[in-house]
């Protein structure tokens, strides 16, 4: 399976300070395609739980802490949880591919990763303002990238609906 994970999730979750090495390494996860949807994250250490419930409708589906996979029992955490950032008011609407789906998981930290945060956490502690302007600069292409998308959309609405009255 293939992880996607939207720009727009992406820059919002950097904007708050979260490791980019810990959404790139699977410690987060976010699905997010037309194929599955709505949107699924998947937090394997349970880092960041609070933030997300702060930023998110969320519906929190609590699981035994094993499950099998290819009939073997796997041992989770038993805080892991999955959540679905969704405007369904019932888990019956959430589409039948989503909740069939299963994967396997592999979370593993290499050398690099391990390092890219290390950096990242002395470069927090040691320049605050600089780690500060830098999440600014965050924020401020997620704002760039929302009015864009907003512009983008009045723009094709206007377009559609000369079309029609051209055609009139």
């Amino acid at each position: 399976m293939k992880f996607l994970l939207d720009y727009q999730i992406y820059y919002e979750w950097l904007s708050n300070g979260v490791l980019s090495s810990e959404i790139k390494n699977h410690t987060i996860i976010i699905i997010k395609s037309i194929e599955y949807s709505p949107p699924l994250l998947i937090d394997l250490f349970v880092q960041y739980n609070q933030w997300i419930k702060k930023y998110y409708n969320l519906e929190k589906i609590h699981f035994d802490n094993q499950y099998v996979f290819f009939s073997r029992r796997l041992h989770c955490n038993p805080l892991f949880c999955f959540y679905f950032h969704t405007i369904c008011n019932s888990l019956d609407k959430v589409s039948l591919s989503l909740l069939l789906l299963t994967t396997s998981i592999h979370c593993q930290y290499s050398i690099e990763t391990l390092l890219d945060d290390l950096r990242q956490q002395i470069f927090q502690y040691i320049q605050p303002n600089l780690y500060q302007k830098k999440l600014s600069m965050f924020r401020l292409i997620l704002l760039c990238q929302l009015r864009i998308e907003a512009i983008d959309s009045f723009l094709k609405s206007n377009a559609i609906r000369i079309n029609f009255l051209k055609k009139k």
